[in-house]
């Protein structure tokens, strides 16, 4: 319950600045500006989100074929959904995460930080992993 209420206070939080952020920018440059640019982040994330998964279930799968854990495409595959679904949702905050999630190289900051956060998880027992 209190994972909840952060996540809520974390929401309404980006909210307010991505509504700042789009008040600000569309000054700047005008509001179709700012349009085309919320649809522009949308189309390059399926698109980026679509070619970053179907590569990381290639190796998933060749992983699985050696009879090995395909432990770093699943946390890879989480931050790619993640970024995908951020770069579709409008926002310029949320566009730069998702990003930042999608592109390799920044990649792995934030899947050192998730594996870390499941295997906590995993070691507190509030996820289960059975085989």
């Amino acid at each position: 319950m209190r994972h909840m209420r952060k996540l809520a206070l974390i929401a309404l939080i980006v909210a307010g600045l991505e509504i700042a952020t789009f008040i600000l920018i569309g000054k700047e440059i005008g509001v179709i500006a700012v349009f085309i640019i919320i649809f522009a982040t949308a189309f390059i994330g399926v698109h980026l989100a679509k070619t970053h998964a179907r590569t990381t279930f290639i190796e998933a799968q060749q992983q699985m074929a050696q009879g090995q854990m395909p432990q770093k495409q699943i946390v890879d595959g989480l931050c790619i959904l993640i970024g995908g679904i951020l770069l579709i949702v409008p926002g310029f905050i949320t566009d730069l995460v998702g990003l930042l999630l999608l592109i390799p190289s920044t990649r792995t900051f934030f899947q050192r930080k998730l594996y870390d956060v499941l295997r906590r998880r995993m070691n507190a027992q509030t996820i289960i992993y059975r085989k």
